[in-house]
């Protein structure tokens, strides 16, 4: 990852230009490191009356507990084998 855009005038005028890309690759860090879940918590706790933010927090919620409940049923069936 090309650490470069930390600088706050580049990140600002990427924010300007096109936030949604902007911050493609630090959703990406967060994900990847399996802190998606806290960011969205304390985005929607920043930002608690964004219908969007909200609505991208309950679906990886979803997410999150089917892959967790499809794992945990996974990894349950193989012990009983």
């Amino acid at each position: 990852m090309n650490l470069d855009d930390l600088a706050p005038d580049a990140f600002v005028n990427a924010m300007a230009a096109d936030a949604e890309h902007a911050l493609e690759s630090y959703v990406e860090l967060a994900d990847r490191t399996w802190q998606l879940g806290n960011l969205l918590e304390q985005a929607h706790a920043d930002r608690p009356g964004s219908a969007k933010l909200r609505a991208v927090r309950d679906a990886y919620q979803r997410w999150n507990k089917a892959v967790t409940a499809l794992t945990t049923s996974y990894f349950q069936s193989i012990q009983s084998t």
